[in-house]
């Protein structure tokens, strides 16, 4: 229901809150009332000493005023537990016990003070009494302090804006007044936002682009959550009916209302070789986290597979230049991808002060002085069959840079780069006083939208693998939030290139290391016959995806795999057009590929309607969803929706209508009508064909056991337009998870070939 106003404001708490924290309350002073009671009542006879009628006085009016407290806390909590989450009549006497509750901390605090002060007079009585009284004090000190935090944590910034307005009848929607009022209602929404997000992220650089980014992000969130007059509970009250409400459709459905089709043989083979690429690239969107996804992934022998190579000084064949923790990255790099040093190109992270992080091999240059050169994934081994003499006449030949030492002021090729021949390489980095190595490709600072990638030589495929890390720090997250549109810069015949701007972002820094810093065309240079494959995975694939239509122009074999990409990343028209050259894979009800902000706006709306229409109390639906998230159980919790008889239902004493504020008043809400899109945030949609994995197994609520059975088929972007509430929708997007799903299914159908009836059961074409 909408928040309760106290003292001239509103409170983000509703009156049905109350049930939960009274009941601990409740247990709290009852136990602590039957302490004093039992103390005074033992040791009664002790209190004859100095002192002792006044701490015989302090525990006879404490058990008093605990007594009264209790009772207040006990009508709370019978109060709170009355009608539904809209029909708050049965608790409209709330407030006035609120405020007597409130009102009894004066005297409790009081007390408490008096309390401590006799106490630390140093009262000669007998020492259990002394001890028992001082637990009552810090008792009393906690529970005034846990109250006081309490009120911090209800505290609603826009409360003091919101509440006459909270009032409003629908009569003042239309008005020139309420309109004026809901617009500053929305700027200080998205200030309140902002200021919010700075605090959380008072850590981060304030550039430009960090800027932009808080105020993307504050009014994204402003725009979706100040928009109704619900309470966090009401919020996670509405998430466990949808559950529920979910699977209780999906065990009524008739299996005559399943649509499947039986795959053609071409589709079954294309959808086996995807299936191992998926399985083979997964590895290197996984690699691109580094050490914390190996641990997490390895808990109890990774930290000893990797403990050597982030020990170890390299200084042999390669230099490793950046933070402490480099070698420990590029170790569990090595042990996930299964590759060797002299197969990655470049190597970037972030460290602690946010400076990326590059691996390479320097080497002297014939006549460049005593200065070292620095040129990233390249081995002498292996670049020194690239050999050649200068054309130009020059003397000596720098075997690495493919150009020549000084003598001249032309310039060189090295993979596609340009150096002068001065020996000054202006474009790789130059040693620092303190050994160091800075270059033109490392920046002062990463800020957001800048995400690391790796670029590897894989020879079993033969390509060149980019693969860009997820999410993994607070400038990740803004990237991600960055959620307004944008036109996409690229070479193709689509007209409507709207794109995700935090991640376009993403993909253009990514894109401009690899073309202006020649990082492509070194590895190129070194396997011209190779192909173009980019991966990435949540964050990483939608900049994968989004970094291959970029490159499409000059690599026309470009392919991307994009793992559990986010669903709000392109228009329609660029979904469409990249049907050719991406595939994305989705796990079970993974959130991040069905998560925009138009799905946003649909979930709010379900959740709206089922609140509104719910006829049980608030403590109940959460105590019988908590249950069934836990352990399962029947789906079918009676809401007011589930009787057929709707029409007399679309007036609940609190309907949807009154559950939104009034600068939404092109609302829908019926179940049918399309929801209008902001012009800021159009209707976005998942990067190419999408291979949807489904477990079939038992693997208990939360994918705890490795036992589970997974189907792969070919899904259509519509199949993903809803937002699905379950216990694995954060857990079916973790890499790890991912990982795992894909080596039980190639596996399985791996053993399966020999017997097609039992290979394809699980293989489905939609």
């Amino acid at each position: 229901m909408p928040g309760m106003v106290l003292f001239g404001r509103r409170w983000a708490i509703a009156s049905d809150d109350l049930v939960f924290p009274g009941f601990f309350e409740l247990v709290v002073r009852v136990l602590w009332w039957i302490g004093i009671l039992t103390l005074y009542l033992m040791h009664r006879g002790k209190l004859d000493c100095a002192g002792g009628a006044l701490l015989s006085s302090y525990l006879i009016v404490l058990m008093i005023l605990l007594a009264v407290v209790i009772c207040t806390v006990s009508a709370i909590m019978c109060v709170s537990m009355r009608g539904t989450i809209c029909n708050p009549g049965p608790r409209k006497s709330m407030s006035k016990l609120l405020y007597i509750r409130l009102a009894l901390f004066f005297p409790e605090m009081v007390w408490a003070s008096l309390g401590a002060a006799w106490v630390a007079d140093g009262v000669q009585c007998d020492r259990t009494v002394v001890n028992g009284i001082i637990a009552t004090v810090v008792v009393s000190w906690i529970i005034i302090a846990a109250t006081v935090v309490s009120i911090i944590i209800v505290f609603d910034p826009l409360g003091g804006k919101m509440a006459p307005y909270s009032s409003a009848g629908p009569s003042h929607l239309d008005s020139h007044d309420s309109s004026q009022l809901l617009n500053g209602l929305k700027t200080a929404a998205t200030s309140v936002w902002e200021t919010r997000i700075k605090l959380l992220c008072c850590c981060i650089g304030k550039d430009d682009h960090t800027r932009v980014a808080f105020s993307s992000t504050a009014e994204l969130f402003s725009t979706y959550f100040s928009d109704t007059d619900l309470v966090p509970s009401d919020i996670a009250a509405g998430l466990a009916l949808l559950h529920q409400q979910q699977d209780n459709i999906r065990n009524n459905q008739e299996p005559a209302q399943v649509v499947s089709h039986a795959p053609g043989s071409s589709q079954e083979a294309d959808l086996d070789a995807e299936l191992e690429n998926c399985h083979h690239y997964m590895q290197f969107a996984a690699a691109a986290y580094g050490w914390p996804l190996y641990i997490y992934r390895n808990p109890l022998t990774g930290l000893c597979r990797i403990g050597g190579d982030c020990c170890r000084s390299r200084t042999t064949d390669y230099d490793l230049v950046g933070g402490d923790q480099l070698n420990c990255h590029f170790g569990s790099i090595l042990h996930t991808t299964g590759l060797q040093y002299r197969d990655f190109i470049h190597v970037s992270f972030h460290d602690k002060r946010g400076q990326p992080q590059t691996l390479g091999k320097p080497h002297r240059c014939p006549g460049a002085g005593s200065e070292p050169r620095f040129h990233p994934g390249r081995q002498s081994k292996t670049v020194s069959q690239e050999k050649k003499p200068a054309v130009c006449g020059c003397s000596a030949v720098c075997p690495v840079c493919l150009g020549v030492s000084p003598g001249g002021s032309h310039l060189h090729s090295r993979g596609g780069l340009l150096v002068p021949t001065d020996g000054s390489h202006t474009s790789l980095p130059k040693r620092t006083s303190g050994g160091a190595f800075n270059t033109a490709e490392v920046q002062a600072a990463p800020w957001v939208y800048e995400l690391p990638f790796i670029v590897a030589l894989d020879h079993r495929k033969e390509s060149v693998v980019v693969a860009v890390r997820g999410t993994m720090s607070l400038q990740d997250v803004l990237t991600d939030l960055s959620a307004e549109s944008e036109v996409l810069d690229v070479e193709c015949e689509v007209q409507d290139r709207l794109a995700h701007k935090g991640i376009s972002q993403a993909a253009r820094y990514v894109y401009r290391r690899l073309i202006n810093d020649g990082i492509l065309s070194q590895a190129f240079s070194i396997a011209p016959e190779y192909r173009l494959v980019i991966v990435g995975h949540s964050l990483g694939g939608g900049a994968a995806a989004l970094l291959a239509t970029m490159l499409r122009a000059a690599y026309p074999q470009v392919r991307c795999y994009a793992f559990s990409p986010p669903r709000g990343l392109w228009s329609k028209a660029l979904h469409e057009y990249s049907q050719s050259f991406i595939v994305s894979l989705v796990l079970g009800k993974d959130v991040i590929p069905r998560l925009s902000v138009t799905n946003l706006e649909d979930l709010k709306r379900r959740i709206l309607r089922v609140v509104a229409h719910c006829n049980k109390p608030k403590y109940k639906i959460l105590l019988h969803g908590l249950w069934y998230e836990l352990f399962g159980g029947n789906p079918n919790f009676p809401t007011e929706l589930d009787g057929g008889d709707q029409e007399v239902l679309t007036q609940p004493l609190l309907g949807e209508q009154s559950l939104l504020t009034r600068w939404s008043p092109a609302y829908s809400f019926s179940s049918d009508s399309p929801l209008d899109s902001s012009p800021k945030y159009p209707p976005l949609y998942p990067p190419g064909r999408i291979i949807h994995l489904q477990e079939e197994g038992a693997s208990g609520r939360f994918g705890c056991c490795s036992a589970a059975q997974y189907s792969a088929k070919w899904s259509h972007e519509a199949e993903f337009s809803k937002i699905l509430i379950g216990p694995k929708m954060l857990t079916d997007h973790m890499p790890d998870i991912v990982m795992r799903a894909l080596d039980s299914l190639v596996s399985d159908r791996a053993a399966c070939v020999s017997c097609p009836a039992q290979g394809v059961s699980g293989v489905d074409v939609a």
